[in-house]
């Protein structure tokens, strides 16, 4: 088959899980015989190939280009956003390349870039190629993609403007055969909302490729515990929650606590003594401290869709804490391979953290689990479900 795999970014260009899982996606479809091209946007136009697979990288019609531009001011932000309502410029160059490329399948994954008039294009010359489309956030519900307002509660009522967005962009999508969700929450979200109907959504869990060596053999009794959190550092990942429990555990030398990332609380997670901070890592610095790490945070208090994070402490053999909302026990079942608490609620992660300090067989069991877990929910599981879903369609 020809497969067309667009998203608003392609590496080096990794804004967030959607490029890391285009990027294994093209890479094994194409090691499957299939013929991989990758439509993305970019600051000009490029065409370049990385790993045999054809990557088209194509100029948006915009005042900037988000990923090179730090920080804006508040009128070119201003400008970019009402530009990026409906952009139908920047929708028929991407989509006068796909049709030079005359794909079998057409497969969108993030494409706020090239905004919902590319649905439209999509109608105009592709009526009769099925396209499906992966959910990575909620950009078809909240023009912030994520569910929040600007204090970081989560959104329950979405305000009118917003549903007359919806309404507008999911009228658009009509062209979409079929959506795919890595979460069952996700899904769920979406059919409760009445945006896309359960007969054209189902359930593709991410993943990532397993590791060659994998933990094997608990810490000795002397040895630390390694507490990890990766992410960004802002209220709605529940940072200053995490931060109160951590200064309520008893502290002494069985314990560390390692943050990576990079946020507004950035600061309030320096200042904490018992905290080494690493600022923000990836490659293989990422994987160092995963391999050393014990039990990854996920204590987030807003829908998290299905975090790459998570698949990843897994792989490593990480138990897990994290929060009873979103996907999140969808990747940890409490007390199998971690631990599910209330969101917001830092006397539960101090206990949670204490509990575990206290009893190394837990640990091992829910590191041995979590192994279990990622044996589950391969790559090749993955690229193998989207195989069949293409050639249903």
């Amino acid at each position: 088959m020809k497969i067309a795999l667009v998203n608003s970014y392609y590496n080096p260009d990794v804004i967030g899980g959607a490029e890391i899982i285009v990027e294994l996606l093209a890479k094994g479809l194409s090691e499957k015989g299939h013929e991989v091209k990758v439509f993305c946007s970019s600051p000009s136009i490029l065409d370049e190939s990385q790993d045999k697979i054809h990557i088209h990288r194509d100029k948006i019609a915009n005042i900037y280009w988000p990923p090179a531009m730090v920080s804006p001011g508040s009128i070119q932000k201003g400008i970019w956003h009402l530009l990026n309502l409906y952009n139908p410029f920047s929708a028929k160059r991407i989509v006068y390349s796909i049709k030079e490329f005359a794909p079998d399948i057409i497969h969108l994954h993030n494409i706020s870039i090239f905004t919902s008039a590319l649905y439209s294009e999509l109608q105009k010359h592709f009526s009769e190629t099925p396209i499906v489309q992966t959910l990575h956030d909620y950009w078809h519900a909240c023009i912030k993609n994520t569910l929040l307002h600007g204090n970081g509660d989560i959104c329950v009522n979405r305000p009118g403007l917003c549903s007359l967005r919806s309404s507008f962009i999911i009228d658009k999508a009509q062209v979409i055969k079929k959506f795919v969700s890595p979460s069952l929450f996700l899904k769920e979200y979406y059919i409760k909302e009445s945006l896309i109907s359960k007969q054209r959504i189902e359930v593709i869990p991410n993943a990532l490729p397993r590791l060659v060596n994998k933990k094997e053999q608990i810490k000795e009794k002397n040895q630390k515990i390694s507490f990890v959190y990766i992410g960004q550092l802002e209220t709605h990942k529940g940072i200053n929650v995490l931060l109160e429990a951590i200064r309520r555990v008893k502290k002494h030398s069985k314990i560390e606590f390692i943050f990576a990332g990079k946020g507004r609380l950035e600061n309030l997670v320096k200042k904490e003594a018992h905290i080494k901070y690493l600022g923000y890592i990836s490659g293989q610095e990422k994987e160092r401290i995963l391999s050393s790490g014990d039990v990854l945070f996920l204590p987030s208090q807003w829908y998290e869709n299905y975090p790459l994070v998570g698949i990843e402490a897994c792989n490593h053999g990480m138990a897990i804490i994290g929060s009873r909302i979103g996907g999140i026990p969808e990747i940890v079942t409490d007390g199998w391979n971690g631990k599910l608490l209330e969101p917001g609620n830092a006397n539960q992660l101090t206990i949670a953290i204490e509990s575990v300090t206290r009893n190394d067989s837990l640990l091992r069991k829910w590191q041995q689990n979590s192994l279990k877990f990622a044996e589950k929910f391969n790559l090749d599981t993955m690229i193998d479900r989207y195989l069949a879903l293409y050639r249903s369609l």
